[in-house]
């Protein structure tokens, strides 16, 4: 049994608590055929160890060679220089790895894997500082507008100008990102977030707001999200990588919130009890970002379209003919507005779909054709 495999069974194994936000006999429910989905469909075997560093590498291998086509003046940066980007050395690296550590460490969440630290985005609101001193070549980054410095006004989310010299050591100097990875976020975490990053576009970096917590999330947190995106068919990660991933805040949970659609995970994501029921939560703020997709002009949400108000008796956003009658919900939380709605009945359809067929067949019909294209679990849990 490897050391993952071992994990995920102690993981599994702890249960803190229930959802504050959903309804709690609805979650038990979930987190049973969720407990199952690892079990059955080797969720351990996929995030093994030596799988994702496999990826990882031929992942770096290919954006290093596009990165060298697209923009060969620089293919050589960092080759012949110890790099110090935000107090961090690193020796001889290429600049594309430079390119996803920055991604990783810096104050904007937006990568692209060809051209990331050119983006006009990056440009607008960042300032880079280059400094030639003492045989070293020196990157500084920070804010310099006010959508860089604060996310929402709502959440008051504001970035920290990161400060990573109290990982920088003269004997332990990196030459590639995942060297480095793994000296800032640790030797287990390190890889897992850098893979959910190139794979998902989503950024679990703790070095992004000034919260006054810069712990890395716990290694169950980071198996439950990455575990809920293995649970989704791969069409639907276009939608969610589209709008750019996830990314960890903090305040969330201030307001008794683990994660929503917008894309924020809260860094007491772990607080939600086991790896499970952390991944129902954040398989549901999925389904949020699986309801929204790209029109020809703007963005189409599903769970304000006709077809879906019919399909689940909803005669606008907050008004439901079924209101009466627990028996055809999903949960007791879908019962809020229909976006909750399309959220947990994703949530039931993927996990508990024969439930979901016999209780309201109209929901279990639309979500097959509108959201899955198709793809049915009843006869094929593990979706294969």
């Amino acid at each position: 049994m490897n050391h993952f495999t071992k994990l995920y069974i102690a993981f599994i194994c702890l249960n803190f608590g229930l959802s504050i936000k959903v309804d709690a006999s609805a979650d038990a429910i979930s987190e049973i055929h969720v407990r199952k989905y690892i079990n059955e469909c080797s969720v351990s075997d996929k995030l093994n160890n030596d799988l994702i560093l496999e990826e990882i590498q031929s992942f770096l291998t290919q954006g290093r060679q596009r990165f060298d086509r697209t923009l060969p003046m620089f293919s050589q940066f960092g080759r012949d220089k110890i790099v110090v980007l935000n107090g961090f050395e690193m020796q001889h690296i290429h600049y594309f790895d430079l390119a996803l550590l920055s991604a990783l460490t810096s104050l904007v969440n937006s990568f692209d894997t060809n051209n990331w630290l050119f983006d006009e985005r990056a440009r607008a609101q960042t300032t880079m500082s280059f400094e030639q001193r003492d045989g070293k070549f020196y990157i500084q980054r920070e804010c310099n507008t006010a959508e860089c410095q604060v996310y929402s006004a709502d959440l008051n989310l504001t970035h920290r100008r990161l400060n990573l010299s109290q990982f920088n050591s003269e004997k332990n100097r990196c030459d590639n990102i995942l060297c480095a990875v793994r000296d800032i976020f640790g030797p287990e975490q390190g890889p897992l977030i850098l893979y959910a990053l190139i794979k998902y576009k989503s950024y679990l970096s703790p070095y992004n707001f000034d919260q006054g917590i810069n712990e890395v999330l716990p290694m169950p947190s980071l198996y439950a999200i990455l575990t809920s995106y293995l649970a989704m068919p791969k069409h639907l990660h276009e939608r969610t990588i589209y709008h750019k991933g996830f990314f960890l805040g903090h305040r969330l949970f201030t307001y008794g919130i683990y994660a929503n659609a917008g894309g924020i995970i809260s860094h007491h994501l772990s607080k939600q009890g086991s790896l499970a029921s952390q991944a129902v939560t954040f398989f549901h703020e999925l389904g949020h970002r699986s309801g929204i997709i790209l029109g020809e002009d703007s963005l189409v949400y599903l769970h304000k379209s006709q077809p879906w108000y019919n399909s689940a008796g909803w005669i606008d956003y907050e008004t439901n003919l079924s209101l009466a009658s627990s028996d055809v919900w999903p949960s007791e939380y879908a019962q809020v507005n229909a976006g909750e709605d399309l959220a947990e009945t994703f949530n039931m359809y993927r996990f508990t779909p024969s439930r979901l067929k016999e209780i309201s067949p109209e929901r279990y019909d639309y979500m097959k054709e509108e959201i899955f294209q198709g793809i049915e679990y009843i006869d094929n849990f593990c979706g294969e």
